[in-house]
């Protein structure tokens, strides 16, 4: 599903009721920064997060963001790809970032299955 594309002919599909999910729920699917404004505008569960577009606005949320955390892009990179596991400061400052690619920073959450 992260990788179909939302053409003109899945659109015209779905304006006949034919494509399932709905094109909303894939472009939300599709997009991280999209996915977590849906949980935070539904007062759904969710880590804490912040989207940065581009380059000079990533390097500004990595230097801020509370450590531990994830930074993710927004599209593609699905099962782990696309995505730094960042555990201090030296880790924030080593990483590096794109003009035209939009970031999610992400608590690392800590789980407990006891």
């Amino acid at each position: 599903m992260e990788h179909v594309e939302i053409s003109e002919g899945l659109a015209r599909a779905r304006r006949h009721d034919a494509a399932r999910p709905s094109l909303r729920v894939l472009a939300t699917a599709q997009d991280r920064a999209l996915e977590k404004a849906h949980l935070a505008a539904n007062a759904l569960p969710h880590a804490s997060f912040e989207v940065a577009r581009g380059k000079a606005e990533a390097a500004r949320v990595a230097a801020q963001f509370p450590l531990p955390f994830i930074v993710k892009t927004a599209r593609g990179g699905y099962d782990g790809k696309g995505q730094s596991f960042v555990k201090d400061a030296d880790g924030a400052r080593a990483l590096t970032f794109d003009d035209d690619t939009v970031y999610v920073f992400e608590e690392a959450l800590t789980w407990s299955w006891r």
